[in-house]
């Protein structure tokens, strides 16, 4: 009987750590830095059902957790259907605050698109809008991508990382930190303008225009930066000479037109304000009736200020 009773002593002191090791199991779980994801479902989202899921973090501008779909990278499932957890301290990794992280959720073939976010989107879960996320791969504008949002988190600042892709399309919500619409648009010129002229039918002044455009900046300010980028030639005060007597040459042509449309295509545009600088600097030639055109501020002289004036009229500012 003694016996007996050591025996079911033993097995309720055991039975009292296991209780207590599975408490402190599940308070810790509680700390631990945790991410969700739900599986997207749909038109054009392909077959993610029945696939492992893997979870892919950055410091955005720094290094991975891991490598790319290896087991450190193994997500688990929940028992809530069609939703995946990534746990950041189980797996060995801590994410620090005030740092912005970059994620990808991947099961082999299809991956999200990158996502930003910080600890203050920790416990929140990462899902898809339908048809709405499919967007233009970034890289490759030949293939798609699909774009992820947090549930609870501000979309304007975490969410999928807002830049120009290889044909001048704008992907994306959230600029990366430190960056702006100008700032996206200089590494675009600096980076993917030349690799991209390859695969367009768009004139290198048609693509920027596009370019600035879906960024929301102005022509005037483009024009601005591409100078600033070394894209185009410094441009000095040098005048071109306008034609000595106004009634010779095809002064008639001249009034077919209005002022300032140098390339005479009937639009007043950035073209024209760079055909007067490219003129300047003697990198094209005007013709009489042009250099007439030219003269925006009519006062009997073309230089920048005309080039500057057509600007400003373009952006509103004249």
């Amino acid at each position: 009987m003694k016996a007996m009773k050591k025996v079911l002593a033993a097995v309720l002191c055991l039975l009292m750590v296991l209780s207590m090791g599975v408490f402190a199991t599940s308070a810790a779980d509680t700390d631990n830095q945790v991410i969700y994801f739900e599986v997207p479902t749909g038109e054009g989202m392909l077959n993610w059902e029945g696939k492992k899921i893997s979870c892919h973090i950055w410091a955005y501008g720094g290094d991975s957790f891991a490598q790319w779909q290896s087991k450190k990278e193994a997500c688990t499932k929940t028992d809530t259907e069609g939703v995946w957890m990534y746990d950041i301290t189980a797996k060995g990794f801590e994410m620090e605050e005030g740092v912005t992280y970059a994620v990808i959720f991947s099961e082999g073939g299809n991956q999200t698109y990158d996502t930003l976010f910080d600890t203050t989107c920790l416990g929140d879960t990462l899902y898809c809008k339908g048809e709405e996320s499919i967007i233009e791969n970034p890289s490759d504008s030949s293939k798609q991508a699909i774009a992820a949002y947090w549930k609870n988190a501000d979309p304007t600042v975490y969410g999928p990382l807002r830049q120009l892709t290889s044909i001048g399309n704008v992907v994306g919500e959230c600029f990366a930190p430190g960056a702006d619409a100008e700032s996206v648009y200089v590494e675009f010129i600096t980076t993917k303008l030349e690799t991209t002229l390859q695969y367009v039918t768009m004139t290198q002044e048609e693509l920027l225009a596009h370019a600035s455009s879906e960024l929301g900046i102005s022509a005037q300010r483009a024009y601005e930066l591409e100078l600033e980028a070394g894209l185009h030639a410094p441009i000095t005060p040098d005048e071109l000479p306008l034609p000595s007597d106004p009634s010779s040459g095809d002064q008639a042509t001249v009034d077919e037109y209005d002022l300032g449309d140098v390339n005479k295509d009937g639009k007043l545009n950035i073209r024209d304000a760079t055909l007067i600088q490219k003129a300047i600097a003697k990198m094209e030639t005007l013709d009489e009736s042009q250099n007439a055109l030219a003269d925006f501020d009519q006062n009997g002289k073309v230089n920048v200020k005309d080039a500057t004036a057509i600007q400003k009229k373009i952006a509103g500012l004249l």
